[in-house]
């Protein structure tokens, strides 16, 4: 029985027939891409940057509104990660105090400190370390 379901899916794709600028997708995967050139049973599909040269009976078409449903996900992603990052720069502190830490402790809070900083923007950064403490010192600068 799911032979014949396998079957009647693949003569359904065989149906679709594709054209230069037909929005698809690969089977299986939820990127969209654009079909910029096809020669024979392969097509030349552009996925953002990424030019892919695939076999025409691995794309599926992609509708209008599925490709508006995608569009919104999308959307809804970006937003978030932006207000997600909006909020790490309002409550970062451009100081970090790694007194009383373990060298691996520090150094793994100096880490994802700095990677914060980093995806933020923060270009000047302070680490206060005491005077005693020349270990972390000397592996962390």
């Amino acid at each position: 029985m799911t032979n014949d379901v396998n079957k009647a899916e693949t003569i359904k794709k065989r149906n679709v027939v594709f054209k230069v600028g037909d929005k698809v997708r690969l089977s299986g995967q939820d990127v969209v891409g654009q079909i910029v050139e096809i020669e024979g049973k392969k097509a030349v599909v552009l996925f953002g940057q990424l030019k892919s040269t695939v076999s025409v009976s691995k794309l599926e078409p992609v509708s209008s509104s599925q490709l508006k449903n995608i569009e919104k996900q999308k959307t809804s992603i970006l937003s978030s990660a932006r207000s997600e990052i909006r909020d790490k720069q309002l409550s970062f502190n451009q100081e970090i105090d790694v007194r009383g830490m373990r060298v691996d402790e520090a150094l793994q809070a100096v880490i994802y400190f700095i990677d914060d900083a980093q995806m933020i923007g923060i270009r000047a950064i302070r680490r206060l370390a005491s005077v005693k403490d020349r270990i972390s010192s000397a592996f962390i600068p």
